[in-house]
């Protein structure tokens, strides 16, 4: 018999907790996400992984319907917000978009994890705040007035919150760190072998290095390339020419079905070989299942790459893994997490040795932060008026449900 637990054993102030986010609206109905896989792997498998990671543990128990003007209607609701890195200019639309919705709303919010979208290298917190756009501006206010707390990604987005004066701010790193609770194993590093098997992810914006960090995988014996979007297969097919015509040719504004015209068009691979050639597809993993990506990557000895939630799929699996920094984003997660990063602005990367890297690599001290920042981190969420399932299992227990 199935318990229907009480509530509120999940949230304690009796308001519904309710998320947004591609998981909740699309993965956790298998039948929807089987007839639009194509569609959810266009839309960036990681921010999968950082809505199911993020709130598989919490004790979340509904899910709105915007069209229901109760819900909007009511203080009491509280809405997790996962906006990831809408500080900065460039995402003025997405702000506008949130700014309009919140004028029609009155629920409360649980922002877990927004960040500053900042280069490396960049101006000081109080100046970047001061060159925020008014749009960008008022939605930190908006939710800064709704929240408990806000939760942010680092030091850095911290700092730019206070400098426009916003004091009620926690410090949490990215939520999706903690998707195993206290039960997180160790990464634990093997001896160094070639035949180690080794998951390989690079992004768009660090196409410059995509061609090194390659040229290292195809070293081992069991390579393979996770891609995330679709048009990161695109390089891959270039691997047997000269992978400088593609950086010079296609390095910006290139996006999946423009790329894909251009294979067909230039090269004669159609669109269905893009995906099921048998040369290539040997060489790459994609998933359509944030769940089927986990296992895969506990199959792994190594993996490296420059994508945050690549990196963390398989570091939550205790695989060693080499994270490639190239913005504030990665480097204010990876510096609260005390995860191991090379700076791609400090290294030759013409020089690239994934050999050295690894033997050199320590990860004894994020090992031991995990559980006082994930301690850190419940603070946060109960301060919010939410429950882990962790929290509401072990109420079940102790009043013999």
């Amino acid at each position: 018999m199935v318990n229907i637990p009480n509530k509120l054993m999940y949230n304690p102030q009796n308001g519904l907790n309710l998320t947004g986010g591609s998981y909740l609206r699309n993965v956790q109905d298998k039948r929807k996400l089987s007839k639009k896989k194509y569609q959810n792997l266009a839309n960036n498998l990681g921010n999968d992984v950082f809505n199911l990671y993020t709130i598989k543990p919490l004790a979340l128990y509904d899910v709105h319907d915007f069209e229901n003007s109760e819900y909007l209607q009511n203080p009491d609701n509280n809405y997790v917000l996962l906006p990831a890195n809408v500080i900065a200019n460039q995402w003025v639309d997405v702000c506008k978009w949130w700014n309009d919705f919140l004028k029609k709303s009155r629920f409360r919010l649980t922002v877990a994890s927004i960040g500053a979208q900042v280069p490396l290298n960049y101006i000081s917190p109080e100046n970047f705040a001061k060159d925020l756009c008014d749009e960008v501006k008022k939605f930190v206010y908006e939710i800064a007035d709704r929240s408990i707390s806000i939760g942010v990604r680092g030091e850095y987005t911290g700092d730019v919150l206070k400098a426009l004066g916003i004091k009620n701010v926690d410090v949490i790193g990215c939520p999706s760190w903690f998707v195993n609770g206290i039960n997180q194993v160790d990464v634990v590093k093997k001896d160094w072998s070639y035949d180690f098997k080794v998951s390989c992810f690079s992004s768009g914006s660090w196409l410059k290095g995509k061609q090194y960090l390659i040229k290292e995988a195809l070293k081992y014996t069991d390579p393979k390339f996770i891609i995330q979007q679709e048009y990161d297969i695109i390089p891959y097919y270039f691997l047997n020419n000269d992978i400088y015509i593609y950086i010079r040719r296609y390095f910006r504004n290139l996006d999946y079905f423009r790329a894909a015209k251009i294979l067909k068009d230039e090269y004669g691979i159609s669109m269905k070989d893009q995906f099921f050639n048998s040369k290539v597809r040997k060489l790459f993993e994609f998933f359509l299942d944030v769940d089927e990506w986990s296992r895969f990557a506990k199959t792994r000895d190594l993996a490296f790459g420059t994508r945050i939630h690549g990196a963390i799929v398989h570091l939550k699996q205790g695989v060693p893994t080499l994270l490639f920094v190239h913005d504030m984003r990665l480097l204010e997660i990876a510096e609260f997490f005390k995860i191991p990063y090379i700076r791609w602005d400090k290294i030759d990367i013409t020089k690239l040795d994934i050999r050295e890297l690894y033997e050199k690599t320590d990860f004894s001290e994020m090992n031991k932060a995990y559980l006082p920042l994930y301690e850190n981190y419940k603070a946060f969420i109960h301060k919010n008026g939410i429950n882990f399932v962790d929290d509401t299992l072990a109420t079940q227990e102790n009043s013999g449900v």
